[in-house]
Parts: C-alpha cells; sequence; structure tokens
C-alpha cells in the first residue's frame, strides 16, 4: 500500500512544479461569497508532492471555507481547483483524489478497528483478501499494528485519530485533507500526534494539507505554511522564514510572540539596517524580498524573547516578574524608555524582581506596519 501510493504519487504526469516537486493540488483565484460576505477572498496555492502544507490562521479568517472548495464540499464563487494538473473545481467530493480528516472523527462502532480502515476500500470494490492486507499494512504504518480486531471505541484519543488517518490513506489519495484533527487532544498527546502526523507523513508520501488555528502545530510539522487573516492568504513560506524574517506584523505577531517596536533608520552595516527604536540602537535584518528602508524613514522591528539577552547595552530597564518554564526563564523587563519587553533564557542569570539590567538585541527583523511597542 504504502509503496503502491508512493510508486503512483512519483508518477503524476500533467502537472507543473513547485521547487523540485511537481504540483499535486493548486488552488487559482479561489473566493467563495456567502450573500454580500466575503469569506475568501481571491486565495492561490500552489503545493507539491510530498509536502506538508499548513493553513494557518485565526478563527473565521477562512481556512475551513478554503479547505472545503479545496475538497469539493464546497462550491467556489470564482477561481478553480487542480488536482495532478486537472480541472476538478466542478467535481464532487467522491469524484476527486482526495480524502478529509476531520476534527470530530467519523467512527462506525459496529466495526471492528481493521473493517473502519477497509470501509472505503470495501465501497470501492476491493476483494476482501485485499483489503485485509491493506488494512493490516496502514495500520501498522499509523503505529496500530494488531490492533484491527478491537472495538474502536476502546481506544483511546490518539489511538482514534491514528484510525482516522489510516481509514483516510488506505485508498491512496493524492491529497489529504486536514482540518483540526488534532483540537480535541490534551497538550501532551496533540505533541506526540505532531510528531507522528509528520512521521506517517513522510513514510507514505501523500501530500497534506493540514488546516489550524494551532501556530504551534503548524511550525512544527509544515515544509511551508500560508498565514490567512479576513480571507486573504498574507504571507507564505517555510515556517524558519516566516519566524524569523516575515514581511508583515501581523504575520510576525501570529506564531509565538514578538515585540514590534516603532523606530527611525539611522544607516546601515553590513547588510542590515540600523534602527533607533525604545531608547536603543541596533540592527536588524531585512528580508530577501525586501527592498530596504532608506535612512531617516520610520519603521518597525520585530524583536523576540529569545533574541534579547541579559546584561546587554542596547535598552536599559528593571526586571518586573520573573517565571520559571522549565527549560528555560522568562523575564518580564520594563524599559526606562516605556516599554515592557520578555526575555527569554535558559540560563540562570542571577537576576530576580527589582534589579536594574541592560538588554543586547541580538537578532531583530524589518516588517511592514505599524509597532506596538510591547
Amino acid at each position: 500500500g504504502v509503496e503502491r501510493g508512493q510508486e503512483r504519487r512519483r508518477g503524476v504526469s500533467g502537472a507543473a512544479t513547485v521547487g523540485d516537486r511537481s504540483t499535486i493540488l493548486r488552488a487559482a483565484g479561489l473566493t467563495k461569497r456567502f450573500g454580500t460576505a466575503t469569506a475568501v477572498d481571491d486565495v492561490s496555492l500552489s503545493i507539491g508532492a510530498g509536502e506538508f502544507f499548513a493553513l494557518v490562521g485565526p478563527s473565521g479568517c477562512g481556512k475551513t471555507t478554503t479547505l472545503r472548495m479545496l475538497a469539493g464540499l464546497e462550491r467556489p464563487t470564482s477561481g478553480r481547483v487542480e488536482i495532478a494538473g486537472r480541472d476538478v473545481t466542478d467535481r464532487p467530493a467522491q469524484d476527486r483524489d482526495t480524502n478529509l480528516v476531520f476534527q470530530d472523527l467519523v467512527r462506525f462502532t459496529h466495526m471492528t478497528v481493521a473493517e473502519n480502515v477497509a470501509y472505503g476500500l470495501a465501497r470501492n470494490g476491493v476483494a476482501k483478501a485485499e483489503r485485509r492486507s491493506r488494512a493490516a499494512e496502514m495500520l501498522s504504518t499509523v503505529g496500530l499494528e494488531g490492533f484491527g480486531d478491537r472495538d474502536p471505541t476502546e481506544l483511546s484519543g490518539g489511538q482514534q485519530q491514528r484510525v482516522a488517518l489510516a481509514r483516510a490513506l488506505v485508498n491512496e489519495p493524492a491529497v489529504l485533507l486536514l482540518d483540526e484533527p488534532l483540537s480535541s487532544l490534551d497538550r501532551k498527546l496533540r505533541a506526540e500526534m505532531r510528531a507522528e502526523l509528520r512521521r506517517i507523513q513522510n513514510d507514505v508520501g501523500t501530500m497534506f494539507l493540514y488546516v489550524t488555528h494551532d501556530q504551534e502545530s503548524a511550525m512544527s510539522m509544515s515544509d511551508r505554511l500560508a498565514v490567512m487573516r479576513d480571507g486573504r492568504i498574507v504571507e507564505s513560506g517555510p515556517p524558519e522564514s516566516l519566524y524569523s524574517h516575515p514581511r508583515t506584523a501581523f504575520v510576525a505577531d501570529f506564531p509565538g510572540t514578538a515585540h514590534l517596536l516603532s523606530g527611525r533608520v539611522h544607516g546601515r552595516r553590513d547588510g542590515r539596517v540600523v534602527v533607533d527604536a525604545a531608547g536603543g540602537r541596533f540592527a536588524a535584518a531585512v528580508g530577501e524580498r525586501r527592498t530596504p528602508p532608506a535612512s531617516g524613514s520610520d519603521a518597525t522591528v520585530m524583536v523576540r524573547p529569545e533574541n534579547l539577552r541579559l546584561h546587554g547595552d542596547t535598552f536599559a530597564g528593571t526586571v518586573r516578574d520573573v517565571g520559571y518554564m522549565g527549560a528555560h526563564r522568562e523575564y518580564s523587563v520594563a524599559l526606562d524608555s516605556g516599554p515592557t519587553l520578555q526575555v527569554r533564557s535558559a540560563a540562570a542569570d542571577g537576576v530576580t524582581v527589582g534589579d536594574a539590567v541592560g538588554l543586547e538585541v541580538t537578532a531583530a527583523a524589518v516588517v511592514d506596519g505599524a509597532g506596538t511597542d510591547g
């Protein structure tokens, strides 16, 4: 099953390329209106074979509606959907080479785990012996070898999620669409399933499109991700790029904590711009896709808590709070210039509440948009 699926996906023809991958899923100008409200506004995506792609954004941003249009569950007002180079915009869900895993797990309680996994194969007329073999193989792939005869209601939440994955993958779809599949799990199990999802995706080679509001999941699993806001894609790219060199203040502030400081460009140094902000002067990187701002112009700069170091000379301030987080400490430092910054440090710095400290900026990036100074 896994080998057959990988061979079939490697042999896809008629598709363009994303980087060095053939394009499996393409959306061009997808728009969806409900009456006078526009839920999705001119969304375009190209996702390659074997890629793990995340569509992330706050609740109500249009990501689930986009997923439903890609799946054939919602008809777009305008735009086109292609799978492996074939226009499937007008095809219903059952006629597309896709499968879905939802947040609410659908299971047939009168069937065994293996029968649940093989259900789609049975509907497609696959012989019983092959159904058993492929279901067992897929259960092994998702880490449930030997669970085939179990009642699905006896399984834990994480195990039930694996059954849902196995059932969705056993038919070897070209595209697997996942809509918030881990949101019902507790934090520890969610972290475990993130690692398992990535392993399974690598093993089977299927293109995954993962829709979530959970920035941590999107950042940790995806090869690339797109951030949505108000029905539009704001920015897309590899997680490292969007985290370290976002183009916009919205994307900077979305995955994790970001301090957005308003300042003025002082000059340039070693390919970076020097900025005066929050009472300090420091260098900030400019992403490859950006034109460096001119000297004397206003700039918004992103600094993350891990990019601030105690005992520096960029800023001066006073420690207002210290939080022990296990692997690191979080310091809340009120700057003499006004804003309060969070500092993340893995070391025991010997600093406590009330101490006067200096901070050094070790990394920063220029972004578009007004800063929030804190």
